[in-house]
């Protein structure tokens, strides 16, 4: 400061400097003295600040140099040098159309553009949105990110692909480049034959289209010390239609095509139709309407789209508009039984145009049932073409199947057996990835009140079939339980026939809501042997079946026991089909395991589950990788050590003095710190006396591992965060505080600590510093402790507090001003 000098000096440095200087500063790429994790680069630091003199002469000089032909950002490691992208995305703000032709000349020498991944994908991404921003450089830049799009591997909004799309909306495009700029090189990329840049080129039509909900992200429009850039919009009538036009036409080119980009066209127009006629496009919704009817038989994104813009107008319109609305939803509305099926019983079908404005949820659902049932009394008179549509019926994502099976059933009064086995062969014959259930069930459901001889007879012949046997739970779910029905299910777990996914709690919850606690415990102990899977069914199970109710575990204490025996044998993968699967089986087992093991020494079930606990702590923890698993053990620690101190802690300690991989046991008892600052071992659940016995019949590492795992600092647990040294910690200074292998394990423990928040976030200093300053009146009490090995301890402690605090203070101070910069 002040800037102005700041600037001048700036400039005259770069124009002291020769060109070889130049590139060494611009491409050396060496790690940042000041950054400790070297993923700041003093190239790019160079670059940000050179792109705030970019109104300069010289700035334009030093571009053209670093990115001549040959230069050094030239070719696959010319982009792929630590700082190189970043430097040019940098660079980009100076001299867009330089930087463009050399990120074009680096990449035509990379085949695979997917190779291109991290940081450097990122940096050269922001580096083209830039230059895709002015006009004049608008073409090149689309053109390089839809090369990158087209290699997508990136999962963020703003990847390539987004970033592409981003220059085409109507308002707040990410681009001062007109409509007639825009639509002339969409018109020469559509000429590509890679598939992959015409789904991009697809999408971005779409984003064209839109005439609702305008957003955009601050970022490419800012070049350096130059004003901002302004985002192109139509300023007459004419400009605006000319545009949404053009992108209507050449969509409907795509989405008259019968092909894979045909579908997706067609899918995102139709979204669109019903926006377009609510801003009175309708002349050219028919036309287009027109077009892809001689395609497609239907169109139901079209029709989805259409009727929720007639069911809610965002304006008041006319009566004549709305009958022009019916009429295209008419044309556009499947004929053929065929298409009617397809079209009705499939996730796709536009639930809007069966409702209205009055209707609630379950008017709505039963207008919706209504109209499928219809179509099964339509479809019983034309059994040939039902028949050829079962498989397909019975395969991938379907909506409303079920009722469309429950309703043949009411309508095959006397050739239902007939249909039963024509749906029993679809089913069978499915794909098993693509199988499901739902036209089946329904039909099983309807039939069973009429035929339950029927039905009963087909859960035996289920049983025994793979293919069936999953139907077996869903059917006791749906038309109630029988006595036979768990062996049925047990017999198919048994034999391999049925996957414990099955089994999950909505199905088994009202399966077993009234059977006795010892049936449950056989299917229990079924699932427990069966796999991982059952494994986590078993728990799964046995949490809905004692919810609210602990005291229903005393009819399963063998399976607690069993499931205690098998954590280790198991992966503890969950349930395949559901990501909480894992958090349920970790709650379920602490909670049954602390239910068991509360019942103390005296309870001989307690006593063996707690020896089977401790086992698996001293066997696997060292060993095992399975991070769930490890969690769950970890939970019920506590309890463990503190009911069980005498038969837990002689296993699991041995096994800490004896293991070289003592640093799993650390990261296994060692404490934690939370958001609150409060902080909590397992280890401190073992009675002290325990502890430091243990300590003093294993002096050269016991006491080291206490120091490593239980916390320095104890919280008074007050909203106020008052800290003190912890009595446990202040005891074994006081006893092993002369050993340099404990100094050394607290040192470790306190200063490889870890901390989050942004700069000045904590009382106006920084998150580094204030995670040291809070070690620091604790220790200082303890200069006035009555021992002197514990004055001795502190004392140098609270030297190397205040250094790492003085350290954390310039780092902060080197941080803001980076930002600042």
């Amino acid at each position: 400061e002040p800037l102005p000098i700041v600037m001048k000096l700036a400039e005259q440095q770069w124009k002291e400097w020769d060109k070889d200087q130049w590139e060494t500063v611009l491409t050396d790429g060496a790690p940042s003295a000041m950054m400790r994790t070297g993923e700041l680069r003093l190239n790019a630091q160079a670059a940000k600040h050179l792109k705030f003199l970019n109104q300069l002469p010289i700035t334009q000089k030093v571009v053209k140099h670093v990115c001549r032909y040959g230069g050094p950002f030239e070719g696959r490691q010319g982009i792929l040098a630590p700082g190189h992208a970043e430097a040019l995305s940098h660079l980009a703000e100076i001299d867009t159309g330089t930087v463009a032709d050399q990120i074009t000349r680096s990449l035509d020498g990379i085949e695979d553009l997917s190779s291109i991944t991290g940081d450097v994908r990122r940096h050269l991404v922001w580096a083209l949105e830039k230059i895709a921003f002015p006009s004049d450089t608008f073409e090149k830049g689309a053109q390089l990110l839809l090369r990158l799009a087209a290699a997508e591997n990136e999962e963020c909004v703003n990847n390539a692909t987004g970033q592409f799309i981003a220059l085409f909306p109507l308002y707040l495009a990410d681009t001062e480049a007109d409509g007639t700029q825009r639509l002339n090189l969409l018109d020469t990329l559509a000429k590509t034959n890679d598939i992959r840049e015409k789904k991009v080129l697809i999408k971005a039509l779409a984003e064209g289209l839109r005439l609702h909900s305008f957003r955009r992200v601050l970022g490419p429009e800012a070049h350096g010390a130059r004003p901002a850039l302004q985002s192109w919009q139509p300023g007459t009538t004419e400009e605006r239609d000319s545009y949404i036009c053009g992108c209507a036409t050449r969509l409907t080119r795509f989405a008259v095509m019968e092909d894979v980009l045909g579908a997706l066209a067609r899918d995102a127009l139709g979204q669109e139709l019903g926006s377009l006629v609510d801003h009175d496009y309708i002349d050219m919704v028919e036309s287009i309407v027109e077009k892809i009817r001689s395609v497609v038989a239907y169109w139901p994104e079209a029709l989805d789209s259409l009727s929720f813009h007639l069911s809610h107008p965002y304006t008041n319109k006319s009566d004549e508009w709305a009958k022009r609305v019916r009429m295209l939803m008419d044309q556009l509305e499947p004929k053929s039984l065929e298409a009617k099926l397809c079209f009705l019983v499939t996730e796709e079908v536009p639930w809007d145009s069966l409702a209205t404005e009055k209707d609630n949820y379950e008017k709505t659902t039963q207008r919706q049932a209504n109209v499928v049932r219809a179509l099964a009394a339509e479809a019983m008179q034309q059994p040939e073409t039902l028949r050829s549509l079962l498989p397909q019926l019975s395969r991938g994502q379907r909506w409303m199947t079920d009722v469309f099976g429950q309703a043949l059933a009411e309508e095959c009064i006397d050739s239902w057996d007939d249909w039963l086995e024509l749906l029993i062969q679809a089913v069978e014959e499915s794909p098993e990835t693509e199988r499901r259930y739902n036209l089946f069930m329904g039909y099983i459901i309807g039939l069973a009140n009429r035929q339950p001889a029927a039905v009963e007879a087909f859960k035996q012949r289920a049983a025994r079939s793979p293919a069936l046997a999953p139907t077996l739970p869903m059917i006791c779910a749906s038309i109630g339980y029988t006595l036979s029905d768990l062996d049925l299910i047990i017999s198919a777990l048994q034999n391999r026939l049925l996957l414990p996914r099955w089994l999950h709690c909505t199905i088994i919850d009202r399966v077993l809501h009234n059977v006795s606690p010892q049936a449950a415990a056989h299917l229990i102990d079924v699932l427990i042997e069966h796999s991982g899977e059952g494994f986590a069914s078993a728990l799964d199970l046995l949490g809905m079946y004692i919810h609210e109710d602990c005291e229903r575990l005393e009819t399963f204490r063998p399976q607690i026991r069993r499931i205690a025996e098998n954590i280790i044998h198991w992966p503890w993968n969950g349930q395949a089909d559901d990501p909480n699967s894992k958090t349920m089986m970790k709650y379920v087992f602490e909670k049954i395991i602390t239910w068991t093991l509360k019942k103390g020494p005296d309870d001989r079930d307690a006593v063996t589950t707690a020896m089977i606990l401790a086992k698996a702590v001293a066997g696997i923890v060292a060993i095992d990788y399975d991070y769930n698993r490890q969690e769950a053990l970890r939970s019920v620690l506590p309890i463990l050590l503190s009911r069980f101190p005498g038969i837990a802690w002689p296993l699991i300690g041995s096994v800490i003095i004896s293991t070289k991989r003592i640093y799993s046991f650390e990261d296994f008892i060692g404490h934690e710190l939370n958001w609150r600052h409060r902080m909590r071992s397992p280890l401190l659940s073992l009675p002290e006396d325990t502890l430091f016995s243990w300590c003093h019949a294993h002096p050269e590492r016991a006491p080291a591992f206490v120091a490593k795992t239980v916390p320095l600092l104890a919280s008074d647990d007050s909203s106020t965060g008052t800290f003190s040294v912890h009595p446990v910690m202040v005891r074994l200074i006081e006893e092993f505080g002369n050993r340099k292998n404990v100094t050394e394990a607290i040192d470790s423990s306190v200063f490889t600590g870890g901390w989050s928040g942004s700069v000045g976030a904590i009382h106006e200093i920084g998150p580094e510093e204030a995670f040291y300053t809070k070690y620091r009146k604790p220790v200082q009490h303890l200069l006035e402790h009555p021992n002197k090995k514990v004055r001795r301890w502190a004392k140098p402690m609270l030297r190397k507090i205040e250094e790492r605090v003085r350290q954390a203070r310039n780092n902060d101070d080197e941080s803001k001003a980076c930002f600042q910069r």
